[in-house]
């Protein structure tokens, strides 16, 4: 983690808070991180189901002290590139006769029964999403999510599984003096990998 400390800015980060032509001016602190400034946590696997992978997400943690909460107006601006692999689930399919012409119709996870024997095929579903939470001393400032999921045509097998999605939060808040500690979180959907994080925090007041 980079940080360039309390610098007075002239900018336009919340210009839509802003009249036309104005110029909001801010102080405060610039944080650059990459995955590697993130403790990472990885998602627990199901246990009655392995089949169907993790029960929970793996997560990435990035806690850290921060400086000039004086009971004044915060400002917090985080822009995130998160780049992973997606996921692709299987899907059962269970054969029927119409007419003497073999179909397939798709299974549900449970309970369902199939007299002529399953075939396994890749899910028509492939996902890729993360979300980012932030909090400072356990108040809540702000969540985001973005996804690249896509619904395919046919049950193949998706050949580009390497995505990226745009995380921002943009947010104003009074926290009384508390704000002492930022914690962000970033977590990936179920059975999906993280690569690569690039993100950028302003925290700060108007100056």
């Amino acid at each position: 983690m980079k940080v360039l400390s309390y610098l007075p800015l002239a900018v336009s980060l919340f210009a839509a808070n802003a009249n036309a032509g104005d110029t909001t001016v801010v102080f405060g602190d610039r944080y650059t991180f990459t995955e590697a400034d993130f403790t990472f946590t990885a998602g627990q696997p199901n246990p009655a189901f392995p089949e169907w992978g993790q029960m929970t997400s793996d997560e990435y943690v990035a806690e850290f002290p921060v400086r000039g909460d004086d009971g004044q107006t915060l400002l917090f601006d985080l822009d995130a590139d998160v780049w992973g692999y997606g996921y692709q689930a299987d899907q059962a399919l269970c054969p029927y006769i119409v007419d003497g012409v073999i179909h397939y119709r798709e299974m549900a996870p449970l309970g369902d029964i199939c007299i002529w024997g399953r075939k396994t095929v890749p899910g028509k579903d492939f996902k890729y999403s993360a979300s980012v939470n932030i909090s400072c001393s356990d108040m809540p400032v702000g969540v985001d999510i973005d996804n690249r999921n896509e619904r395919l045509e046919d049950y193949v097998a998706m050949t580009n599984t390497y995505r990226g999605v745009r995380l921002r939060v943009d947010q104003q808040g009074v926290y009384n003096g508390q704000c002492k500690t930022m914690k962000i979180v970033v977590r990936p959907g179920l059975n999906q990998k993280i690569d690569q994080i690039d993100m950028d925090l302003f925290f700060g007041s108007p100056f």
